[in-house]
């Protein structure tokens, strides 16, 4: 008589691909979430920027921060490093994937009967 304590092939090869179908399922909506989640933590910080940009313009205006900048028919134009480099941001590095945004994202401040008005200009992505 035949004694069956062990799981056929058939059956073992049916559960790896259960197992297979499952991983994949899980990886693919952990992934989606995490890029959801680091596009967002990016758009926080383009709204930071923007605000602090504002607070920038109004004391270079005053006086207060040592800053040049050239208005042109109401407006002018500056990088997130000139933020950084004078002091009112240490990281400028994206949540997306670590890459400085010094340099691609670009402000540009309008003045329109003393109110600024700030526009981000995103050349990073």
């Amino acid at each position: 008589m035949l004694n069956n304590r062990g799981f056929t092939l058939i059956e073992v090869l049916a559960s790896l691909v259960v197992i297979t179908l499952i991983s994949i399922i899980v990886v693919t909506y952990a992934s989606d979430t995490l890029s959801i989640n680091k596009n967002k933590a990016y758009e926080l910080m383009k709204q930071n920027i923007s605000k602090i940009s504002k607070v920038y313009v109004k004391e270079c205006e005053a006086g207060i921060s040592n800053c040049n900048l050239n208005w042109d028919d109401n407006s002018t134009y500056f990088y997130v490093e000139d933020l950084k480099n004078n002091g009112y941001f240490k990281n400028t590095r994206s949540p997306i994937d670590g890459k400085d945004i010094g340099k691609c994202l670009s402000i540009k401040a309008f003045k329109d009967n003393g109110v600024i008005d700030i526009e981000l200009v995103d050349n990073c992505y």
